[in-house]
């Protein structure tokens, strides 16, 4: 059964959505508002998340806001089952295959506070006015005396207020715990006067309602101006996320605060008994002990933070995120807790999927020592297994393997950073480059899986393994473990090992066809992007040989593609697809692209390549597309056509010298 949908977006911001410049301008101001106390050159990540869990990511450059607003528009109009468009608040130093992480981020330019108030139900217009009142109180009273630079956006089921800081860079783990703790006890602060400014009668929709854990660096914020579709329940609600309000001039400097939690000891050190990660699972009695020891502490105004404490809790200790699901799902069910599940399950799901945590803010002492007094049982297993571990000198042994006590396969998988796919022209042979993560080794390295017929694997992997050793000191499996199997039990390993790697190059394969659709894609936006941002407009003429090639050079000199409509091909000047030139092998992946797709009818520019002669003797070089098909994939990726005009028109407009009259005289003469 289909969810039903409900719109909240007015007619007013409907009207605002539907006119493509007026859009455009809402979300440039969001962006440039974000990244104004920035370096041009510096990266953000627009992160887009469906309905339906998936992720969707591109890079731009922070002086591409333009190109970065068209992709943003183009990409919420082209699928309605958008979850939301997100954005990196703060900057970061490069492209990179993933998201950007907080090791990535260069400095902090943004302090958030997220006030999630209507998470689990629409609002209601006095709701959303009593909130919105209070916030602009409490802003007034916290930031109005120091004149703060800020911006307030609704995002349909909440508020989102960003806080200028002048620029600080990025430090290490400590500092980045330092900097969660500053941005917590703004939260907090803002959190009380909040609930001192709002009307009483609505004192119940803020409390708890301030996120207390965006703090990271690489922090995400939904794109003012964007549709936000929400599931409650059975239904998905659709809302605008908006621009209410941008004011002051002056930058906190956070630096010093910062600096200041240092000399306090605020530290990433933790007291952890093990760093297991999921290697050991809970028992039934500690899941039991676990769930009546939150059951105490499980009441209306607390449920959400305890629950995102005892996920961050959770991570640290290794405890897989099924069993802490188990537990949270107990808890709800045996408390009578009303509240949607799906609050309960995305609080701790994005715990996990997050790169810090901080649960000492959100647990007490008293819920600590509790939660660790049901957990002793597991920390004794957790520990004997962890003294199991190979020598320093290898992952496994070859008797682990057998034994299935590691899971070779699921190991290969995790540390695969990066696949590429290379195909030798000549030979049609293929190859793929996989980067691996050792974290024992600090490194990532790039080794090659060459193509092995079926019986063969078992070869790879031993190829694969001593690769190992050359590029991080540690094989995979112990060699002298392997020396050390009888014959049966080598020919066992080895029968395990073809099928392990069997399922691995399959992996690598199937993951390899998506990067060849995803660097289509990343093409096809790009070249969308160069033709709404860099090409001016269209001139119509009849063919190539009606006007002179000085014409045409004087043409794309402009900017200005050419459609010889009785040819029905569109010209355009080869130069630009030097605007894609940041991505590896631009010009050759859309040439591909758009012969896959019927836009041009070879496989490569220097095919669809015609010339003009100028009067000086040079040569002027026009690549083609196929005109009807050109426009349809406008039309179908709902990108913005240039104006198209005739060739008359185009010189009406011009204060010119007739270069095709002084060609057709010099001829003449």
């Amino acid at each position: 059964m289909m969810p039903r949908h409900v719109s909240l977006i007015s007619d007013e911001d409907r009207a605002i959505l539907e006119n493509k410049e007026a859009l455009s301008g809402m979300i440039r101001k969001y962006l440039e508002f974000l990244y104004e106390n920035t370096k041009q050159e510096y990266w953000f990540e627009v992160r887009i998340l469906g309905l339906d869990g998936s992720v969707k990511r591109r890079m731009f450059r922070i002086k591409d806001i333009g190109r970065a607003t068209n992709y943003i528009i183009r990409e919420m109009n082209s699928d309605s089952r958008i979850k939301g468009i997100y954005v990196t608040i703060n900057p970061a130093g490069g492209q990179k295959g993933g998201s950007f992480t907080n090791d990535d981020i260069l400095e902090v330019i943004n302090l958030p506070i997220d006030v999630d108030v209507f998470h689990n139900r629409a609002p209601s217009e006095v709701e959303v006015s009593a909130v919105k009142g209070a916030i602009k109180r409490a802003i007034q009273e916290l930031f109005g005396k120091y004149n703060f630079r800020y911006m307030v956006v609704f995002s349909g089921f909440g508020f989102h207020v960003y806080l200028k800081v002048n620029p600080v860079e990025v430090g290490d783990r400590n500092w980045q715990a330092a900097f969660r703790e500053v941005g917590r006890e703004l939260a907090d602060e803002f959190e009380r006067v909040l609930k001192e400014s709002i009307d009483p009668n609505y004192s119940h929709l803020v409390e708890d309602a301030v996120d207390k854990s965006v703090y990271n660096p690489s922090r995400i914020m939904r794109v003012a101006w964007t549709v936000n579709r929400r599931k409650i329940g059975g239904t998905i609600y659709e809302a605008v996320s908006k621009i209410v309000e941008i004011s002051g001039a002056n930058r906190l400097e956070i630096d010093e605060l910062v600096k200041k939690k240092l000399r306090e000891g605020i530290t990433t050190r933790e007291e952890l008994h093990i760093e297991n990660m999921g290697g050991t699972r809970l028992n039934s009695e500690e899941k039991d002990a676990l769930v009546e020891a939150l059951k105490k502490y499980y009441m209306p105004g607390r449920r959400h933070n305890l629950v995102l404490g005892f996920a961050a809790f959770a991570w640290h200790k290794g405890i897989r995120v099924e069993d802490t699901l188990e537990v949270v799902r107990r808890v709800y069910v045996e408390t009578g807790d009303s509240d949607p599940w799906e609050d309960r399950e995305r609080a701790v799901l994005d715990t996990y999927s997050a790169t810090l945590k901080n649960y000492r803010s959100y647990l007490g002492k008293g819920t600590i020592w509790e939660l660790n007094r049901a957990l002793r049982s597991y920390y004794q297993r957790a520990m004997v297994k962890k003294k199991e571990e190979p020598s320093e000198y290898s992952v496994t042994s070859a008797q682990k393997v057998l034994s299935n006590d590691f899971d070779l396969l699921e190991w290969l998988i995790e540390r695969t950073s990066d696949i590429i796919k290379e195909v030798d022209e000549k030979s049609g042979r293929v190859t793929y480059k996989v980067s691996f993560v050792v974290e024992r080794a600090g490194k990532v390295e790039t080794i090659v899986l060459k193509n092995t017929e079926r019986t063969e694997k078992e070869k790879m992997f031993y190829a694969l393994n001593e690769d190992f050793m050359a590029h991080f000191g540690v094989y995979i499996v112990d060699p002298l473990s392997i020396r050390k199997l009888n014959r049966q039990e080598r020919s066992k390993f080895n029968d395990v090992l073809a099928k392990i790697m069997l399922d691995y190059y399959a992996f690598v394969t199937r993951n390899a066809k998506e990067i060849v659709i995803e660097e289509y894609e990343d093409v096809k936006n790009i070249f969308l992007d160069i033709i709404e941002t860099e090409v001016l407009e269209i001139v119509k003429i009849d063919e190539l040989n009606s006007i002179s090639g000085d014409r045409v050079d004087e043409l794309f000199r402009k900017r200005i593609m050419i459609y010889a409509e009785n040819e029905n091909r569109v010209y355009f000047d080869p130069h630009l697809l030097e605007y894609g030139a940041e991505t590896r092998g631009f010009a050759r992946t859309l040439a591909k692209f758009l012969h896959r797709i019927g836009v041009i009818d070879k496989k490569t520019w220097r095919e669809v390549r015609r010339s003009k002669s100028l009067r000086n003797g040079r040569h002027v070089y026009l690549y083609y597309l196929i005109s009807d098909r050109f426009f349809d994939f406008l039309e179908k990726e709902n990108a913005i056509k240039p104006p198209i005009k005739t060739i008359d028109e185009y010189l009406d407009e011009q204060e010119y010298v007739d270069l095709d009259e002084i060609a057709g005289e010099s001829v003449a003469a």
